[in-house]
C-alpha cells in the first residue's frame, strides 16, 4: 500500500433527510498499530472530523481500514470504513462496511 493520501468526502444523515450538523466523527485504523506503508511509517493515531451545518464531512487519509465513532446526542453509532488505494475523492456511502 501507499502513503499517499486518499480524499474522503461524505454527507451524514438521519434516516428522514436531516443532516447530523457539526457532529464528530472519531477515527482510529481498524488494526491499531505502527507500521511501514509505501515510504512512511504510518503511527496510529486516533484523530477527529466535524461535518458542517450541511452534515458534509471532508478529510484525507492513507488507504486502509477505519472504525469510525459518530458522536451523537443520544450515544454514539459506529461504522468502519476501508479506504482503497486508488485515486479518489472517495464517497463515504460507498466504502461504509
Amino acid at each position: 500500500m501507499s502513503d499517499t493520501l486518499r480524499a474522503i468526502v461524505g454527507v451524514l444523515r438521519a434516516p428522514n433527510g436531516t443532516p447530523f450538523a457539526n457532529a464528530t466523527l472519531n477515527c482510529t485504523r481498524a488494526k491499531r498499530e505502527s507500521r511501514a506503508q509505501g515510504a512512511s511509517l504510518i503511527v496510529d493515531q486516533p484523530f477527529d472530523v466535524q461535518s458542517n451545518a450541511s452534515g458534509e464531512v471532508s478529510f484525507s487519509v492513507v488507504s486502509g481500514r477505519y472504525n469510525i465513532r459518530l458522536r451523537l446526542e443520544d450515544g454514539d453509532r459506529f461504522f468502519t470504513i476501508n479506504v482503497p488505494d486508488a485515486a479518489g475523492p472517495h464517497d463515504l456511502s460507498e466504502i461504509a462496511e
